[in-house]
């Protein structure tokens, strides 16, 4: 989730991002090859985030 409670998404696809456990750093949701993906937990990252308006904010690794 990005900071203003939407998920983070990819910039190019915005498909939502998760975080793999085992490669250290986010996939798009659907990617086959995230098998374990966090359930929970803080990770740093940066995508877009897309609000109900559609509105784009980009957001930063932190």
């Amino acid at each position: 989730m990005g900071p203003s409670g939407y998920f983070l998404r990819d910039p190019a696809t915005r498909k939502p991002l998760v975080w793999d456990l085992d490669r250290e750093r986010t996939v798009p949701f659907d990617d086959r090859l995230c098998v374990r993906p966090a359930m929970e937990g803080e990770y740093l990252a940066a995508g877009v985030e897309v609000g109900a308006d559609e509105a784009v904010t980009s957001v930063s690794q932190r």
